[in-house]
């Protein structure tokens, strides 16, 4: 009876524990370094450096990254699959084609929603995909 009890009260904590671990994993899943990528997955970006944006701790709420041309910075809230980007800055290095650039930035400070699925993150507006990056 005591090793059934025994048995009982591990199967219940580790039940629980592997609850916690997925809970964190999916908090901290956005927490990390993407790349943004085209129709045939492959990386965008300029120079050999693709166009990318990492997540800060949560606590910070900070973003940051390459645009194409320039570095940038901000900020992000979040809740649950809902997230906005705002504050939104760069660096000011001058480049003959800013197009792809000015146009990131844009569709990043219009998405309202995200979803992470595998290695790859998704950025909507609405149900409309405007960026998807891999990890």
């Amino acid at each position: 009876m005591k090793a059934l009890h025994l048995l009982l009260a591990s199967l219940l904590l580790l039940l629980f524990s592997c609850g916690t671990v997925n809970k964190i994993t999916a908090d901290t899943g956005l927490k990390n370094q993407w790349t943004l990528q085209n129709d045939n997955a492959d990386q965008i970006g300029m120079n050999d450096e693709p166009i990318s944006i990492s997540f800060g701790l949560e606590e910070d709420n900070k973003i940051s990254g390459f645009a194409g041309c320039n570095y940038y910075g901000g900020d992000y809230y979040k809740s649950e699959d809902q997230i906005t980007f705002s504050g939104i800055y760069a660096t000011k290095r001058a480049c003959p084609d800013l197009e792809t650039e000015t146009e990131f930035l844009r569709l990043l400070e219009s998405v309202d929603r995200f979803e992470i699925k595998g290695n790859n993150l998704y950025l909507y507006k609405g149900k409309l995909l405007y960026l998807h990056f891999k990890r």
